[in-house]
């Protein structure tokens, strides 16, 4: 879990960061009515820092949103920030000891509210979107609305797998997304991870 202290530290030192980025920059949500109360929420891994600038702004327009972090120091630092505008983190182990938390994630899943989480974490492969959310989303019967960033200007640490990106102050960053309607019995429309990652791959 990290110290304590450190993490307190460090989530501080991320959350004037990101504020100061917030009131320097310009931050557009393009198709803003895709985000609704009871949505399920993907993004890359690499857009973890900024994605706490979308979760910000929704929480000015919806309650009860939920962020699925993992349990390790990592996530800690995360659900310092998500605390700052009263997210709450949902600590789930990485890899295959997931599964002995499907069952509270799927009730979790049908709660109301926004529930968000990376597509490609905790550890990748970079932009190979995991099961996870769509299984969360068939089970719920959600929409899934996928989100991509864009930036003018950024700073990219290339040797981390996910390419984590640390948005810039006084820079422009655009958030695009794709809503994908999850199937259902007989509306012919199908939900994949290809075609999310095709999607946001061309947005």
């Amino acid at each position: 879990m990290g110290c304590p202290r450190l993490v307190h530290v460090i989530s501080k030192i991320l959350t004037h960061y990101l504020g100061f980025v917030a009131i320097t920059s310009l931050f557009d949500v393009q198709n803003q009515e895709h985000f609704q109360n009871n949505i399920i929420v993907g993004f890359w891994h690499g857009d973890s820092l900024t994605m706490q600038l979308l979760l910000r702004k929704l929480s000015g327009q919806f309650k009860g949103i939920k962020v699925i972090i993992t349990t390790d120091a990592r996530g800690s630092y995360i659900e310092g920030l998500l605390k700052v505008y009263g997210a709450e983190a949902v600590r789930m182990p990485d890899g295959l000891r997931i599964r002995h938390f499907l069952e509270a994630l799927q009730r979790i899943g049908k709660d109301e509210g926004i529930l968000a989480g990376a597509l490609d974490g905790p550890t990748g492969p970079i932009h190979c979107p995991k099961k996870l959310l769509f299984k969360l989303a068939e089970t719920a019967q959600k929409e899934v609305v996928c989100v991509s960033f864009h930036y003018s200007r950024v700073l990219r640490l290339w040797k981390r797998w996910d390419k984590y990106a640390i948005p810039l102050p006084f820079s422009s960053i655009t958030v695009k997304s794709e809503v994908l309607s999850f199937k259902k019995e007989g509306d012919g429309h199908d939900l994949s991870r290809a075609d999310c990652r095709r999607r946001q791959r061309n947005s």
